[in-house]
């Protein structure tokens, strides 16, 4: 039992009792509201006023475990805190807006105990050409370095180094489901190399290529974690130098959706007749039925002939635009 104030009203006036005490700020939650014959009695925090006079009370305590951590924080601070976040592993990412600056550590510990994360880290965005993370850590301990389990792999990911989304944990899902035993994919803008574990485990050969050298270690630590060294080779430079020396793809996949446009001559000279090319931009939905036949327009310009077998929208990007993937099917 918890000795607590209290607030005793005939059951009668119990339902507009409570309104008016949460209207206080005062009901206490964490305890359990309770009756003595005709009778109600509430838990609160503090003196009511003399028209609710408080007398002391023995509760039963609740279990009382919070829906979202936004109930964690004040309502000053719970007005303006995020709801977007990403949770990667251990950690948690969140962008602090300008209007939040002032609960910044109450947001970050929030976060931290909500999700029983190790660390909390603002991100102020991308910085450099690898498309990392600059982060600041503002609740917990530790650094960016996490281990995250996504489709059956397991991978070590750092966002202040190497660029990974979550967000697109769906899409490699889908592309993965499709590959077959035997079939060599190309991942033009490996990373840390999510599909191209998750492919090989499937039972592909890859190749990844990535610019940023140290996305390519974090996808040998990948690769040696789930055991698929035998299958999965990895490049280190651009990809327009490394795919010279590459055999014919049976797929290739082109997540790289602010500049995989300026590889298209890449992906074609890569893919067989027969293969399929996964496409991906940042375009408005109106304009998908336009940029589908430029796409086979410009792949057939670079020698490779193709229809677009399918669109789908990976995630919405702004309020006018999205991105895009594009299944391309080459026609043999």
């Amino acid at each position: 039992m918890v000795h607590s104030r209290a607030v005793r009203v005939h059951r009668s006036d119990a339902e507009a009792t409570r309104r008016r005490l949460i209207e206080l700020g005062v009901l206490r939650t964490d305890l359990s509201v309770a009756k003595a014959g005709e009778e109600v009695i509430f838990p609160v925090a503090d003196s009511c006023g003399p028209r609710l006079p408080t007398v002391p009370f023995d509760f039963e305590a609740r279990d009382t475990k919070p829906a979202a951590y936004q109930d964690l924080l004040s309502s000053e601070a719970r007005a303006v805190a995020p709801r977007a976040f990403d949770v990667l592993g251990d950690i948690v990412i969140v962008k602090i807006p300008p209007e939040a600056e002032p609960h910044r550590q109450a947001i970050g510990n929030a976060l931290l105990s909500f999700h029983g994360a190790r660390a909390v880290f603002h991100d102020h965005g991308v910085k450099d050409p690898f498309r990392v993370r600059s982060l600041e850590r503002i609740a917990g301990a530790g650094d960016s370095l996490t281990q995250v389990a996504e489709n059956g792999a397991k991978l070590w990911v750092d966002p202040a180094k190497a660029y990974f989304s979550p967000r697109l944990a769906h899409e490699r899902e889908r592309v993965a489901a499709l590959v077959r035993p035997g079939e060599h994919l190309v991942d033009l803008f490996g990373g840390v190399a999510p599909l191209g574990v998750q492919a090989a485990l499937k039972g592909a050969q890859v190749d990844s290529i990535d610019l940023n050298p140290e996305a390519v270690e974090l996808a040998r630590r990948n690769v040696a974690e789930n055991r698929v060294g035998a299958t999965v080779r990895l490049h280190a430079g651009d990809a327009k130098a490394v795919a010279r020396a590459l055999p014919p793809a049976d797929r290739v996949f082109m997540n790289l959706p602010h500049g995989a446009k300026g590889f298209l001559d890449v992906a074609a000279r890569l893919a067989k007749p027969a293969a399929t090319v996964h496409y991906h931009e940042i375009l408005p939905l109106d304009a998908v039925a336009v940029r589908s036949k430029a796409l086979e327009a410009e792949m057939a310009g670079h020698g490779w002939r193709c229809r677009v077998a399918a669109t789908r929208v990976v995630r919405n990007y702004s309020p006018q635009e999205a991105h895009v993937a594009f299944d391309l099917e080459g026609l043999g």
